[in-house]
């Protein structure tokens, strides 16, 4: 043991380890001042933070589903020519989602292995497929036949 050496300096020598890796650095608090304990209640900090992320505020999609589903007639001819072009792509819109959704379904099953379903009314045919193969019934071995007599102890 006498000729191993160590790659670290004895504890004497070594030098100390930083504080910075020791410690934890607590740095300066950022938080602003229109956020700070003393300028602002919890409820009015928690509301504030609500309303920053939007929670509470409805999706475009609820916002959409709340309007009003019947059409009003419109008065002038500029008015009913807008309602004809929002109706228009409206429809063209959902149309080609439409068809988007059949070709994603067409592809989806073209793609899909369907085992075909067996027919009910063909009890035999059922039973025999989940059974094993019926085994070949024994042939007479004649390779190892001394004489008349054959391996299977009958004669010929």
């Amino acid at each position: 043991m006498d000729n191993y050496q160590s790659d670290y300096n004895p504890a004497g020598i070594r030098a100390s380890s930083p504080t910075s890796s020791i410690g934890t650095a607590h740095f300066d608090d950022e938080t602003s001042l229109s956020d700070a304990e003393d300028v602002l209640s919890q409820a009015a900090f928690e509301a504030k933070c609500e309303a920053r992320i939007g929670l509470g505020k409805k999706r475009l999609d609820e916002e959409e589903n709340e309007a009003d589903p019947l059409l009003k007639v419109p008065d002038t001819p500029a008015e009913r020519k807008e309602l004809a072009e929002k109706i228009l792509a409206g429809l063209r819109i959902t149309i080609s989602q439409l068809r988007e959704e059949e070709l994603f379904e067409r592809n989806a099953q073209s793609s899909a292995y369907v085992e075909p379903v067996p027919s009910v009314s063909d009890v035999d045919a059922i039973l025999e497929g989940m059974m094993p193969p019926k085994p070949q019934p024994a042939q007479e071995d004649t390779s190892f036949t001394n004489g008349s007599i054959s391996a299977m102890g009958r004669r010929r």
